[in-house]
């Protein structure tokens, strides 16, 4: 008989294999870039707009949505694309390229060059097929690239280095109307999660990319990536789209053995929190069952939860970039922002009125816990993350010297960014080192 070898068995978790996360690009709802969406959030910035860039008005509501601020740039020579090939390449496949771009210069990672594109006519297929974003990555950047959904590369936490990315952009409204007529919120459109009215969820764009390395070879930190797991649910008795409480109660009880972790150092936790009637309530009974991450807390100090998705949206497939990019913001900035449209508890969460677990309701401070993430679904992930202190606590005494700056741009808007960015972080330890 086999032995089922478990990751604690193994020596994944060894100080030297340490895993971290070392960049990150994003766009999301109203959010150009990362500064832009924490600003969006600590400022409670509803991120879903009543207008018709990507839908006509329906009375479905399809039309209320998270949307990109702007989809219709991109540098075609930058990137060495043909400006007849970017006529007929999708959104999503251009954003993807810029993201992984900044995703590396982030981690201070980058390729010495990006490759050219050859056959424009067999480059059309490609560029309209999101199946295909990941090859045409490893093609532009010369990388060698596993296609796979975001969260279960997670999952694979002996790397030298790895970008693990998402997008979701709307460009057909056949989905929407087909999920209007199921899940989505029929009477708000906005992801009421864990309040007693939510009656289901609103779609949200979102596009991430994250930037993985060893600690030893990485020259920034964003956060630890501590543990992480997925499962499905085989044989539910809940159904095949009903979320089951049970087997997430699994998931995150395993991935807590594993990691080592003491289930009561979990400061924060991001919940899936789509506000569904369904999905909210087995959530949190995955939380809580057998007291898995309630016990042993102070009645004063209970489980924080929240869900970005009441900002800005489900970004669906990509939900979990978003997750992770309000996430890392908070760890950077030391301070979680507050859920929306929570008003009151849903009855049907019991931890919740009891005082088991605390909605994040207001922008809280972050104190250096650990952190987990859930990313829920027809299968489902959860990632533990930890925080690596390296928000700026002291001025930089190079901040106060008159230095020589250098800077290359292709436009006076550009050049004009990024000096205010630069004046405005002027006594950055992390942008002067």
């Amino acid at each position: 008989m086999s032995k089922r070898v478990r990751y604690s068995d193994l020596d994944f978790l060894a100080p030297e294999n340490e895993v971290h996360i070392t960049g990150i690009s994003g766009r999301f709802p109203e959010s150009a870039h990362l500064d832009e969406f924490y600003e969006n959030l600590i400022n409670h910035v509803d991120m879903i707009t009543d207008d018709e860039r990507r839908y006509p008005r329906k009375s479905s509501g399809i039309h209320v949505a998270g949307k990109f601020k702007e989809v219709d740039k991109f540098d075609s020579q930058f990137f060495g694309q043909t400006a007849k090939y970017v006529e007929v390449m999708s959104p999503d496949m251009r954003m993807s390229m810029e993201l992984v771009y900044e995703a590396i210069v982030d981690a201070d990672a980058f390729q010495s060059h990006l490759q050219d594109v050859d056959n424009v006519k067999a480059n059309v297929y490609i560029g309209n097929n999101s199946g295909m974003i990941a090859n045409k990555i490893s093609n532009v950047f010369a990388l060698n690239v596993h296609c796979t959904v975001s969260r279960k590369l997670l999952e694979l936490l002996v790397i030298d280095q790895a970008l693990v990315g998402a997008i979701v952009f709307y460009s057909s409204p056949y989905v929407a109307d087909d999920f209007s007529q199921n899940t989505m919120s029929k009477k708000w459109h906005r992801c009421k999660a864990f309040d007693a009215s939510g009656d289901g969820y609103v779609r949200g764009e979102a596009a991430g990319y994250i930037h993985l390395q060893k600690r030893e070879d990485s020259r920034r930190s964003y956060a630890r990536l501590v543990h992480a797991r997925t499962n499905v649910d085989g044989k539910s008795e809940t159904g095949f789209f009903a979320p089951w409480g049970w087997r997430q109660y699994e998931l995150i009880r395993d991935t807590i053995r594993e990691s080592g972790i003491d289930a009561k150092e979990m400061e924060y936790l991001e919940c899936h929190g789509t506000g569904t009637v369904a999905g909210d309530p087995q959530e949190i009974l995955g939380l809580t069952t057998n007291g898995l991450l309630t016990n042993g807390r102070d009645k004063d100090q209970p489980l924080l939860i929240g869900s970005v998705k009441s900002n800005c949206g489900h970004g669906e497939h990509a939900a979990a970039m978003s997750s992770l990019a309000k996430l890392i913001l908070s760890m950077k900035y030391g301070t979680i922002p507050a859920n929306l449209h929570f008003q009151t508890p849903n009855p049907k969460i019991s931890a919740l009125l009891e005082g088991r677990v605390k909605v994040v309701a207001e922008n809280t401070q972050y104190n250096g816990g650990y952190i987990g993430i859930n990313s829920f679904g027809l299968g489902d992930g959860h990632l533990i993350l930890r925080d690596t202190d390296t928000r700026n606590k002291t001025s930089s005494p190079a901040g106060r010297e008159t230095r020589l700056f250098t800077y290359a741009t292709r436009t006076v808007e550009g050049a004009n960014q990024v000096l205010d960015f630069v004046q405005e972080h002027s006594h950055s330890l992390e942008l002067h080192t």
